[in-house]
């Protein structure tokens, strides 16, 4: 199992069978971005991605393909590495996530990675409310602690 920059046609195979609503391209930000894909066996098992809000915060996101449920101890360590990196590269403070309120996979998925429910966004999806999810990370801690 490889993590790389994702393509549009990454994206694109995960739309396909997302374990989720799905993700359009149209529908993410347009800013600054570091996107991922998990490949298997050449087959892609989630993308995501990292938007900047600020010098010291980013949002993150991130869609499985259902393939990926598979392999979801491995994947739950590929996330959150990814996640380390991306907040120490960057020298972040703050990480944020939204996630479908009825998701539960995906609210599993972030509380797992150590986020913690901050808030509920009205019509965030849309007519669907969204959680947001955020997890600080202390300047004094030298490494990744997720």
């Amino acid at each position: 199992m490889k993590i790389r920059t994702a393509t549009a046609e990454d994206i694109a195979e995960v739309v396909k069978t997302s374990i989720s609503r799905g993700i359009e391209r149209e529908s993410l930000p347009p800013a600054v971005y570091f996107e991922w894909a998990v490949e298997h066996d050449g087959v892609v098992l989630a993308v995501g991605g990292m938007q900047l809000l600020r010098p010291t915060t980013g949002l993150i996101w991130f869609d499985w393909a259902a393939a990926a449920l598979a392999h979801k101890k491995t994947m739950y360590k590929m996330l959150g590495e990814w996640i380390g990196c991306c907040a120490k590269a960057h020298d972040l403070r703050r990480l944020m996530a939204v996630v479908e309120c009825d998701f539960k996979e995906a609210v599993r998925t972030v509380e797992h990675l150590g986020f913690k429910l901050e808030a509920t966004l009205p019509m965030f999806f849309g007519e669907e409310p969204g959680y947001l999810y955020t997890m600080l990370i202390s300047k004094e801690v030298s490494q990744w602690q997720g």
